[in-house]
């Protein structure tokens, strides 16, 4: 991630230190996508999730982090919990940053036969949630020259807030983007093995609509 040199309203020793993710907490911060979540129940691969979000950040210039790793084994099988915080450069002020959690629930590992060939599946029941932000480190902008601290604090009270609403878009966008490809890759194990079945039939809560989502 690469903070351009050329804006002569930061130093650059502060455009250096917002380089590092650790540093986007200093930033403001505003909640973007609030718990949007993907179900799903039946046979998908967990690894192929895994791969699509990976193929997902290059395409997208995200840089992906693990926030953290759990499993526990039962006798109805595994509950795995993965999350991610996925972030990217919108504009020379402005990030998105994507919290991901894949819960998935009595997993187990199935082997299925489709058009002759041998698959190593899993199958569960899955919950993929999202919550996105906008940071932004506008504020220090203005406030790198001390006298336009106050007209910013003026015209943040008693005219508008100062901000790109082109970014909270492109936020949702990716988002939305995302979780579609997840549900997609999900719900494409199920056509395939119902076609090999020769049966077709909808199953229950598979197919609720993404919302329209809004930027906050």
């Amino acid at each position: 991630m690469v903070i351009t040199k050329d804006d002569t309203d930061v130093p650059l020793e502060r455009e250096d230190r917002f380089s590092k993710w650790e540093l986007l907490q200093d930033m403001e911060k505003d909640l973007i996508v609030d718990r949007l979540t993907v179900r799903y129940s039946g046979v998908f691969s967990f690894d192929e999730l895994i791969s699509l979000i990976d193929k997902w950040c290059t395409q997208k210039g995200y840089i992906k982090e693990r926030i953290s790793s759990k499993h526990k084994i039962s006798s109805k099988g595994k509950h795995h919990v993965i999350s991610f915080k996925l972030h990217r450069k919108v504009t020379s002020l402005d990030f998105s940053v994507i919290f991901l959690e894949l819960d998935v629930d009595h997993m187990t590992d199935v082997d299925k036969v489709i058009d002759g060939q041998n698959y190593h599946l899993n199958e569960g029941d899955v919950a993929i949630v999202f919550i996105s932000y906008h940071m932004s480190h506008k504020k220090m902008r203005w406030e790198t020259k001390p006298k336009f601290a106050v007209i910013r604090a003026f015209i943040d009270k008693f005219i508008i807030k100062l901000e790109r609403p082109e970014v909270p878009g492109t936020i949702v966008g990716d988002t939305k983007d995302l979780a579609i490809k997840l549900r997609a890759a999900m719900i494409s194990w199920y056509h395939r093995l119902s076609a090999e079945k020769g049966e077709y039939r909808i199953p229950s809560g598979m197919w609720e609509e993404i919302p329209d989502l809004h930027p906050k």
